[in-house]
């Protein structure tokens, strides 16, 4: 057994499960083409992914309209509920929005591993409690907020998540589109087209071809009113 680091992260932990594997299905590294579904929760789960490039959404298929939960990006983990707990927390999906690549972990492997390096089930269980409040707060927040300023609010919290800095702008990778913003703030997406266009007017967002640009001081500004 060999030890790489006393740096407990994600990263140093997937090193070690990939030193330490007996067999190469322990630790495997796979790729996802654009629209292909990552993860299903009501499919038998035999392994925790965990993303290394490339933008997934996560939906939720309880109810009747689905609708997003989460996007996922580099550094996210993809079923670690269901693989610690052999339970599924909630009906969902994940689905690639670009290409992805991303590390796959045999589940009995990890959790066997966990038993000899309690540091690491305490990081992974660290993640899950950090993501599902989250999660929690912002549907929480959401649910207390009109239309427009749910999409206000949902632009904004993308922007500082995945938004690329481009001199004195903000922009949206390619794969955040209008219907994929509709959907993560909850609102039905002809009522988002007016808005877009509204809050387009008012200098709060642009379009650059069919990327978005999104002016933070204003967004934040919009939902302080």
């Amino acid at each position: 057994m060999e030890y790489i680091s006393s740096d407990i992260s994600i990263q140093s932990m997937l090193e070690e499960l990939n030193i330490n594997k007996t067999s190469e299905s322990h630790v495997v590294k796979q790729t996802a083409k654009l629209g292909e579904t990552i993860f299903d929760s009501n499919k038998q789960q035999t392994s925790i992914l965990f993303i290394v490039s490339g933008l997934a959404k996560k939906i939720n298929t309880d109810y009747q309209n689905e609708f997003i939960i989460n996007l996922l990006k580099a550094g996210n983990v993809i079923g670690l509920y269901n693989g610690l707990t052999n339970h599924a927390q909630m009906e969902e999906r994940v689905i690639a929005i670009t290409a992805c690549t991303f590390i796959s972990i045999d589940r009995e492997y990890l959790l066997n591993y966990l038993a000899i390096r309690p540091s690491f089930m305490e990081l992974l269980i660290k993640e899950m409690s950090n993501t599902i409040a989250k999660t929690h707060n912002r549907m929480m927040y959401l649910s207390n907020l009109s239309r427009e300023n749910r999409v206000a609010a949902s632009m904004l919290e993308l922007s500082k998540e995945i938004g690329i800095n481009e001199g004195d702008h903000i922009i949206f990778p390619k794969a955040i589109t209008k219907k994929i913003l509709s959907d993560y703030s909850r609102v039905e997406y002809r009522y988002f087209q007016k808005l877009f266009s509204k809050m387009k007017t008012e200098h709060l967002i642009d379009s650059r071809g069919p990327r978005i640009e999104v002016n933070q001081e204003l967004l934040e500004e919009h939902i302080g009113r």
